[in-house]
């Protein structure tokens, strides 16, 4: 009888401890998979959070980028305005008291693309006058309401006026032209 008492406590013995280390390797198997997921889950929150702040500066980006091409437009002449600007062009004579003749007006920008549509402006211009109007003519063309480029200036004396000594002078010059900034 002592044989069998001993058996049962070994085997309840062996028992409890297969039961404990099954508790135990069952715990360490759901603490590893929680803490894997956990691991996971803050990763995946971490890319979401990166990909929402990608987004934010995507869509900032994109708001300043529209804000840049708004103000590029408005920084060329209109097409509505271009009457204007042979206007002006044409008022350089009666303001510095020189004979005005404008050769050609294009719309068509010389760099690559289009520009037209922007409202980008060159003429040839020329004036004949006294030397003091026609340097006023070219001092007026710089200071347009428009951004002026000027470039081929060209000063030519073509002889006395009307028989007088003084020197008659030719004026003639490039002019391309985007809205004032």
């Amino acid at each position: 009888m002592k044989n069998t008492h001993h058996i049962f406590l070994l085997t309840l013995s062996i028992t409890v401890t297969i039961l404990v280390a099954s508790i135990f390797s069952y715990m360490k198997f759901a603490i590893t998979s929680m803490t894997q997921d956990t691991v996971n889950a803050r990763a995946e929150s971490g890319s979401l959070i990166a990909m929402q702040n990608e987004a934010a500066k995507i869509k900032n980006l994109n708001d300043n980028v529209e804000n840049s091409w708004n103000q590029l437009y408005q920084e060329f002449i209109q097409p509505d305005a271009s009457i204007s600007f042979i206007e002006s062009l044409e008022s350089l004579g009666s303001a510095s008291g020189s004979t005005i003749a404008i050769s050609s007006i294009d719309n068509m920008a010389s760099a690559e693309g289009d520009l037209a549509v922007n409202g980008y402006m060159s003429a040839r211009v020329s004036a004949q006058g006294s030397w003091s109007s026609v340097f006023k003519t070219l001092m007026l063309a710089e200071n347009m309401a428009y951004k002026v480029f000027i470039d081929g200036v060209r000063f030519d004396a073509i002889g006395p006026a009307d028989g007088k000594s003084s020197t008659m002078w030719s004026l003639g010059f490039n002019l391309s032209g985007v809205k004032s900034i």
